[in-house]
């Protein structure tokens, strides 16, 4: 055996977690039911917030996190103070909003005074939980009680024992294709570095792109303003394929379906001139644009807008209401015709691609192999509303991209066609029309249609739809890929918002690292809102190739748009090398983060650890291999083999603290192991372990906490007569690299 040593560990310390301090914390989610205010400044403990409540007719303080969050504390502390009131209250846990334990706290000290709450005051001996409750303990009317200062007390603890890894090179043998280390939006100089596989040209404003005259719609995420992006003649998304091709990425271009740019005016879809006082324009983010006041954001006031759009008020108070806000309405009975015309397959899409074949050669030579059929349609009604309000279903989308992916492979018929660019988990079920009316998961449309998945229904039709006789690619299926959008639902879990550079809060930075189980794990239940939905477990890839094998073999599954944490951060980071170990492993045949990492960034090491761990070129590629962790919450492993007998071996240590790792692998290795890691500082070479006498079976290491590390061993020669010995690998070894 191979070993670092490493002196041992100490047992941890007590640790707390803090519920509230001036506000919530960690996670934590008021989910209360009383009158209350978390953020009154006339009675606390300690400066300047404490919470108040009134302790009424059984009413209740509910603050919720995710139940792995809180794993392992024995107590809840907290200071509580009844004013005099003698009120009636009771302290309970909660999970899956079931009471697990409680303890009576009649009557409340008169005077802040501090508490602790063991598990075994509540009544249970190990406490699994979500949710902790203060709550009247009377159906009748009491004075105000106040807390402040709440935490969870963990007891000190012995540390994790070591971790054993298992390889075996011979089994769950799934070649890795190098399109999973693509990305969106990748600039020249991020292109540059190598790194990077695809590079999509996507999102909401290319549902919209007219080539012609170089111009897309913003649409929701820009006051669905028409905004031009060059000088005509695709001159913007030939500038977004030269680079890309240039650096031997792939172009993977969003095609419309159903509505372009009608010109390159500064348009508004939802002009104040035309349709009234609107609650936000262009000037409240811009305000030296000219004419910023015209660009509305298709929200209004019925009291203040009775603007009519035909025999109807365009701010009709009739309309449902904007979610959350029952006084405000959108904007309804606008022309679509003011920014858009409907797509012309011909000029829209088949000369747009005949114009890039000219440039730069056809999809089996040099030139752009794939093309996304628009960027996420079920979500047409809200993303692009000012001109396809009504929710589409199964049959709108499934037609109009039959219709531009003929034309795109009868104008290229090498070109691969990925759709129907599903947006998240709704449409990973159902459609549009059955959202709108109420179940995003199932409904009429969904039933009509066999009771299939959106997903798995388009591939069907796609297998059963081969393009005709005298098409150019005539037998071929009209759609090669199936194309999923996700990103994982726990709060700021994907990191799309926030400064790139800052950490998230312990709780949400654990429930990221977890949620990665949502790409594979068939027990594992989301702990987002879709715990609250059937099917709860996404087990996403898995379902993917399951749809796939059922309904459609040819097909290939894509990733086109995820995002795991933010750019320079260190679970950001960790979230993004596991994400693509697990696109390897699953069999994933393309992932396209969104966007490309910033440069620089411990996000962008994470793509190097695969795509040039050495600084010398240095890749990942060939065979995920089996990698079994005895512990995979805290250590996450992977494996990958090449012809030539080298092994990889990825191991994340997800934990807070070093973990002891052996690895052992079946036939064993030879020689020194190298060493590459992934932490705060960046990537770095990490040593090597030296070689010894025999033939070991694997080796040992301690990983630093929070660190992806890669391994690079020779596998013995018993490993590769294991590995030849099932007559699996042929002649042509023009797969395998170094």
């Amino acid at each position: 055996m191979l070993v670092v040593f490493a002196s041992a560990a100490a047992p941890l310390a007590a640790a707390t977690l803090t519920v509230y301090d001036n506000a919530l914390q960690n996670g934590w989610q008021d989910w209360g039911w009383a009158t209350r205010n978390l953020a009154q400044t006339a009675v606390y403990q300690s400066a300047p917030k404490a919470i108040s409540w009134e302790p009424d007719a059984w009413a209740g303080l509910y603050f919720h996190n995710s139940p792995d969050a809180v794993a392992n504390y024995t107590a809840v502390r907290f200071w509580i103070n009844g004013a005099g009131g003698n009120q009636a209250v009771r302290l309970v846990i909660y999970s899956n909003n079931a009471e697990v334990g409680s303890k009576d706290l009649t009557p409340l000290p008169s005077t802040w005074t501090q508490m602790t709450v063991t598990w075994a005051d509540l009544g249970v001996t190990a406490a699994s939980f979500d949710g902790i409750v203060f709550q009247a303990n009377s159906g009748g009317n009491q004075a105000t009680a106040y807390v402040d200062d709440i935490e969870l007390v963990q007891a000190a603890v012995q540390p994790p024992g070591p971790v054993t890894v298992a390889v075996d090179p011979a089994l769950d043998r799934r070649t890795i294709n190098p399109l999973i280390y693509g990305v969106n939006w990748a600039d020249s100089t991020q292109l540059a570095t190598g790194l990077y596989t695809a590079n999509r040209r996507g999102g909401n404003a290319t549902t919209r792109y007219n080539w012609i005259v170089d111009t897309s719609n913003r649409a929701f995420d820009y006051y669905f303003l028409n905004i031009s992006e060059g000088s005509g003649n695709g001159t913007s998304v030939d500038g977004f394929v030269t680079p890309t091709l240039g650096a031997g990425a792939a172009a993977v271009l969003t095609m419309p379906i159903d509505q372009v740019a009608k010109s390159s005016s500064r348009t508004p879809g939802f002009s104040t001139t035309k349709y009234g006082p609107q609650t936000g324009t262009e000037c409240d983010v811009n305000p030296g644009v000219p004419g910023c006041s015209v660009n509305g954001n298709g929200i209004c006031d019925p009291f203040s807008n009775t603007f009519t759009c035909g025999a109807a008020r365009c701010c009709n108070p009739s309309s449902p209401a904007v979610p959350g806000s029952p006084g405000l309405r959108y904007i309804t009975g606008n022309s679509p015709s003011d920014t858009s015309v409907p797509v012309d397959l011909s000029a829209h899409v088949g000369d747009l691609v005949s114009h890039l074949m000219t440039r730069f050669g056809t999809a089996a030579s040099t030139g752009v192999r794939y093309y996304n059929l628009d960027n996420e349609p079920m979500l047409w009604n809200s993303t692009h509303r000012d001109v396809h309000p009504a929710a589409p279903g199964y049959d709108e989308v499934w037609t109009k991209g039959l219709a531009a992916a003929t034309e795109i492979k009868r104008r290229d018929p090498g070109a691969e066609v990925l759709g129907p660019d599903t947006w998240g988990w709704c449409d990973f079920w159902t459609s549009a029309q059955d959202a709108a009316a109420g179940d995003c998961i199932n409904g009429a449309d969904r039933t009509a249609h066999g009771g299939l998945a959106w997903p798995a229904w388009y591939m069907q039709q796609a297998c059963t739809h081969p393009l005709p006789a005298g098409h150019p690619a005539a037998g071929k299926l009209p759609m090669d890929w199936l194309d999923i959008h996700f990103y994982p639902q726990g709060n700021g879990v994907a990191g799309l918002d926030g400064d790139p550079s800052v950490e998230d809060d312990a709780a949400t930075v654990a429930a990221r690292l977890r949620s990665l189980k949502e790409l594979y794990d068939p027990t594992w239940v989301s702990e987002s809102w879709i715990a609250g939905v059937n099917p709860n477990v996404v087990q996403l890839i898995p379902r993917m190739r399951a749809w796939r094998d059922t309904y459609c073999p040819q097909m290939k599954l894509a990733l086109s748009e995820y995002k795991w944490g933010k750019d320079d951060t260190v679970s950001g980071a960790l979230a993004q090398a596991e994400a693509l170990a697990l696109f390897g492993r699953e069999g994933l045949d393309m992932a396209l983060r969104w966007v490309a990492p910033d440069a620089g960034s411990l996000a962008e090491d994470a793509y190097r650890l695969y795509r040039d761990y050495d600084g010398l070129g240095g890749k990942v590629t060939g065979d995920s291999v089996r990698a079994v962790s005895s512990d995979v919450n805290g250590v996450a492993s992977y494996a990958v083999r090449t012809v030539n007998g080298k092994l990889f071996v990825i191991l994340l240590n997800k934990d807070t603290v070093s973990r002891d790792v052996t690895v052992t692998v079946n036939g064993g290795v030879t020689g020194a192991v190298d060493l590459w890691r992934l932490d705060g500082s960046g990537l770095a070479a990490a040593g090597s372990i030296a070689g010894s006498a025999g033939t070991p079976t694997g080796f040992a290491a301690t990983l630093p906490a929070r660190t992806a590390t890669l391994a690079r061993v020779q596998l013995s020669t018993a490993a590769m007569n294991l590995i030849f010995s099932d007559g699996f690998e042929s002649g042509d070894l023009s797969r395998w690299a170094q």
